[in-house]
């Protein structure tokens, strides 16, 4: 029950006002006026994608995080209030959420405002103090797996 923007069209044109150029990554079938923007992506390629990006504007929460970890600027135009988008947000400063009635226009200020003065230093610094606070899940469930005892379930003790 979610949205996002009501103006598809809208967003790309004041994108490109601002020099972008728009590329769009849609799980459905998009009207004709759009498939030109359109790019197909093997899934596990979209992240080279996001990295490389100067900006990800878009309804998907997931990509926005996603962008977000891998120091791209990223606008969530939604419906939705997401907690972890708003972390990134509020301690990283690296998404902007928008999500009232007016979240298009709020989402195209947002994203031309990033774009008017984007060089990448800021989004990267603090995507390596994400990074830096964060925990490598990795680390943490190999430490669990070989920690003495683990594996072992209540019957077998």
């Amino acid at each position: 029950g979610g949205s996002g923007f009501a103006d598809t069209r809208r967003v790309i044109e004041r994108l490109e006002q601002h020099g972008a150029r728009v590329l769009i990554t849609s799980e459905a079938d998009l009207p004709a006026a759009l498939e030109q923007y359109q790019v197909s992506v093997r899934p596990h390629r979209i992240h080279h994608l996001l990295y490389y990006a100067d900006l990800f504007i878009g309804e998907g929460a997931t990509m926005a995080a996603e962008a977000a970890v891998l120091g791209t600027p990223a606008v969530f135009a939604s419906s939705l209030e997401l907690g972890y988008l708003d972390e990134l947000e509020r301690e990283y400063g690296l998404v902007s959420t928008v999500e009232g009635d007016d979240r298009q226009a709020e989402a195209l200020e947002s994203a031309t405002a990033i774009l008017s003065g984007y060089d990448g230093t800021d989004w990267d610094r603090q995507r390596q103090r994400l990074l830096a606070e964060s925990a490598d899940i990795t680390t943490v469930i190999v430490a669990q797996a070989t920690a003495p005892g683990a594996g072992r379930s209540a019957v077998d003790a």
